[in-house]
């Protein structure tokens, strides 16, 4: 039986980082707990809570930079 692991592998996962705004951090998009639409643009989120803040109020975080 051979096993491969493609999400773990540093080449697979090359530009699959995404911004969680609420957070301030940037992370594998694999891991994403949720996402959404605003503006025509999707945000990816590390948790359910910070997805949630996000649709309570997007406007207090669009336009904030997530930090690596």
């Amino acid at each position: 039986m051979t096993y491969v692991s493609m999400f773990f592998n540093p080449y697979y996962q090359k530009g699959s980082d995404v911004a969680d705004i609420v957070l301030g951090r940037t992370f594998p998009r694999v891991f994403a707990k949720g996402q959404t639409e605003h503006g025509g643009v999707t945000y990816y989120f590390l948790t359910e809570e910070s997805k949630r803040a996000f649709e309570q109020e997007p406007s207090r975080y669009v336009g904030v930079p997530a930090t690596p």
